[in-house]
């Protein structure tokens, strides 16, 4: 037994790929803004204020996801646009008739109406790509501290409590109760030096109080 469509829709209609509405790498919220996008003319500015009342997204970051999707899954290609003065001004925003996904670990394109991985593979290589990370070797860190404006004595010295430090807690961050394996030793690096900094102008003001102290006792 065969079962047939008739599709009575003649008008008020707006074309978009076949491929789009089987793809599985988008949820029905990201598919529904990009046939949004569809319906629209040429030269319409995007607004995300009108597609978030659209599809009754409520939060900024939600949106943002969704941009971050959708601009991966390759049916949407976005620009940045700078003003006048060359600041950022806004996106041009290009619908593709068939997804031209950058592989985000690779960096190759895919062209094609048969996406070679799905949703959930794009979130797996997620989760794996943030728990990587190599151990940073010694002269990697020097140079890195150099690099942030320590001379090259300090930086040696607090290379040496640095790598000490982060060998002996596995090179974990954050609160006792909340620690996890950290994905940019660079970033851990630049705290380091502002957290040495820091401490070295406190110790400067309490010497200079406490001189200031004592000879306010002496004199009188």
């Amino acid at each position: 037994m065969m079962s047939i469509l008739r599709n009575r829709l003649k008008s008020r209609y707006s074309p978009q790929p076949n491929a789009l509405c089987t793809d599985l790498f988008l949820s029905d919220a990201q598919y529904r803004i990009i046939a949004y996008l569809y319906t629209k003319p040429d030269g319409w500015k995007v607004n995300n204020t009108d597609i978030c009342k659209r599809f009754d997204i409520k939060t900024r970051e939600t949106i943002a996801n969704h941009w971050k999707v959708i601009i991966a899954s390759g049916w949407v290609s976005r620009t940045k646009v700078e003003g006048s003065k060359g600041k950022f001004s806004g996106y041009d925003y290009m619908l593709n008739p068939v997804p031209c996904r950058v592989d985000p670990y690779m960096g190759s394109a895919e062209h094609g109406l048969n996406p070679t991985h799905s949703k959930t593979e794009f979130k797996k290589k997620q989760r794996v790509r943030k728990t990587e990370f190599k151990k940073p070797e010694k002269s990697e860190v020097q140079a890195y501290f150099e690099e942030i404006h320590l001379s090259s004595l300090f930086a040696q010295k607090e290379t040496i409590k640095f790598m000490d430090f982060y060998n002996k807690n596995g090179w974990q961050v954050g609160k006792k109760n909340k620690r996890k394996l950290m994905s940019n030793w660079k970033l851990a690096g630049r705290n380091w030096v502002k957290h040495i900094k820091r401490t070295k102008t406190v110790k400067k003001t309490t010497v200079k109080k406490a001189e200031f102290s004592q000879e306010g006792c002496n004199f009188g």
